[in-house]
């Protein structure tokens, strides 16, 4: 079998060899800890908000939530990249792939925050309506989905990495089909109807709570 059973990756795993070490453990747990609630709860909620909360009571407010989410995201990654730092020390940081990912989607969410602060006020200073979705807000999309995506599965390597018990990969798992669950049932209620309508507010998606991708109604400026 190609599957890695889990008695080997336990004693390989830097639990079993930093078994003496009770410092290293807690940096560890607290930096696995607040990486599950920050990529597996935060960020997912950020990302609904942007992508379904303008049809929800008080839709605007989705946009400012889909911000201050996104702050946070930014602190509790600067925690978790210096736990996990500190957990393995200057000399061995940066010697296997989970630390380079982590340092990658370190570095993807700050890029990603720049840029969407960039392109919104850029956005805000449109006076003209607009018939498709800006390719600036498209990148942004993507690059937000795709970072997201590549930190869950940067959880899985950090849980092969300590050598975790079985049980951490059955909570994984379950909350990997969560979250599929709830972006497949929440794209196929709020898919448009065939009048073109949407449940909800029946409101294109908004980039930001100033207007709207498809409408480009944005309001005037003071």
């Amino acid at each position: 079998t190609c599957a890695l059973p889990i008695s080997t990756m336990r004693y390989n795993g830097m639990s079993n060899r930093f078994k003496g070490l009770p410092e290293y453990h807690v940096l560890i747990l607290g930096h696995g800890i607040l990486a599950a609630i920050t990529f597996m709860l935060i960020v997912p909620i950020a990302i609904f908000l942007a992508k379904y909360g303008h049809d929800w009571p008080g839709g605007r407010i989705s946009f400012k939530l889909h911000v201050y989410l996104q702050i946070l995201t930014i602190f509790l990654t600067t925690v978790i990249l210096a736990l996990g730092w500190f957990a393995v020390g200057p000399e061995r940081s940066l010697t296997n792939p989970h630390h380079g990912i982590g340092l990658a989607i370190y570095v993807l969410i700050l890029f990603q925050f720049l840029y969407a602060t960039c392109w919104f006020r850029h956005e805000r200073r449109r006076k003209t309506a607009i018939v498709k979705l800006p390719l600036t807000v498209w990148l942004h999309r993507l690059l937000g989905r795709a970072t997201s995506i590549l930190a869950f599965v940067q959880i899985a390597l950090g849980l092969t990495l300590y050598g975790s018990p079985k049980s951490l990969f059955v909570l994984y798992a379950l909350a990997g089909f969560f979250l599929l669950f709830m972006y497949l049932a929440l794209e196929r209620y709020y898919m448009p109807r065939n009048d073109g309508s949407r449940p909800g507010g029946n409101q294109p998606e908004f980039y930001s709570d100033y207007g709207s991708y498809l409408s480009g109604s944005a309001p005037p400026r003071p």
